[in-house]
């Protein structure tokens, strides 16, 4: 007999008259972000041959200027490569450097994103990009969504039992499977509605007051554990009537 709708299955072993019970649990717990990670793109345009290449240049230290002067560390910016070629459609040359931005920090990220974006110009511009941040697990709230699981299972198994006419036994076997994930919302790690969180900008209220800081959303891990208990005694026999 099974349920496999309400995560419950009973089995029987291998050995006759040995029962057990083998049912699904769940527990849950969050995952903060650690590191946010963003991509920087400065694209440069030219009409001229290899003027594209020899304008980049220029525009790429200045990229970095911004960068650097709004807060952020040089071992926060890696080189993600750079693309030299034809814009057929336009008729022009495209010189498109990329680099990766991690930090912990998101309001330096943010005073960056402004100060590298107001370096664009004509035939020069910066997007930029966040993408899924890094997020850490803490382990007391991981062991406690694990033992909420494990007891879960427990409860559904003892239902059953008692719905079955039997007791319930000692835990057999356990298999941790596979959690999942729910997104948590931020850009770049979009929820299943498909909205994300925007960079925060720090733009300053009336008078000059820095806006109060906001918190960011976390990521939901779903951890799934399988359970199997013994029977500890069988359902009682009905004695038969004689025919007499």
């Amino acid at each position: 007999m099974q349920a496999s709708d309400c995560g419950v299955e009973m089995k029987r072993a291998s050995q006759p008259d040995s029962h057990c019970i083998e049912v699904t649990g769940q527990g849950r717990h969050n995952e903060k972000i650690l590191v946010f990670l963003a991509d920087v793109t400065a694209t440069v345009a030219s009409t001229k041959k290899g003027g594209a290449a020899e304008r980049g240049e220029a525009f790429i230290r200045r990229c970095l200027d911004a960068l650097l002067s709004a807060g952020l560390r040089r071992d926060e910016i890696e080189d993600a490569g750079f693309d030299l070629g034809p814009d057929w459609w336009r008729k022009r040359n495209t010189s498109v450097r990329r680099f990766i931005v991690r930090t912990a920090d998101l309001s330096r990220l943010s005073e960056a994103m402004e100060a590298v974006e107001r370096v664009g110009g004509q035939r020069k511009s910066v997007s930029v990009h966040m993408r899924q941040p890094v997020f850490g697990t803490d382990p007391e709230q991981l062991a406690k969504a694990l033992r909420d699981a494990v007891a879960e299972a427990r409860s559904k198994a003892q239902v059953l039992a008692m719905g079955c006419g039997l007791t319930l036994g000692p835990v057999l076997n356990v298999e941790e499977e596979d959690p999942s994930k729910r997104a948590s919302g931020f850009l770049g790690d979009e929820d299943w509605s498909g909205w994300g969180v925007a960079v925060r900008r720090r733009a300053r209220g009336r008078g000059g007051a820095e806006p109060e800081p906001l918190g960011t959303p976390r990521r939901t891990v779903t951890v799934n554990v399988r359970v199997r208990f013994g029977i500890a005694s069988s359902p009682p026999r009905t004695a038969s009537r004689n025919a007499n």
